[in-house]
């Protein structure tokens, strides 16, 4: 997969260190799209924001990573599945 604009990696870190943060946070598909060069979302794009998240809570494993797509697709929502019991995370 080819490497994401700067600017494109330094957001996409903020969002998932808002959902560190604050519990959640929210993505649409047309900025995964645009950030990740790509015209679907593929296991590849979801599998690299897991990589990223645990990046960001290396020294927490315990906090996982879980999301909700829109009823209309177009917007994720995710979440620390640490702060609610009966979710489980993506992976």
């Amino acid at each position: 997969m080819e490497r994401l604009k700067r600017h494109h990696e330094d957001e996409l870190t903020r969002r998932l260190e808002s959902v560190y943060l604050h519990g959640c946070g929210k993505i649409s598909r047309e900025e995964l799209c645009l950030w990740y060069n790509r015209k679907r979302l593929t296991n590849i794009v979801w599998q690299d924001i897991h990589e990223r998240w645990k990046e960001i809570v290396s020294t927490e494993p315990d906090q996982k990573l879980g999301g909700h797509e829109s009823a209309g697709n177009d917007v994720y929502v995710l979440f620390n599945t640490s702060l609610i019991d009966e979710i489980e995370g993506w992976y």
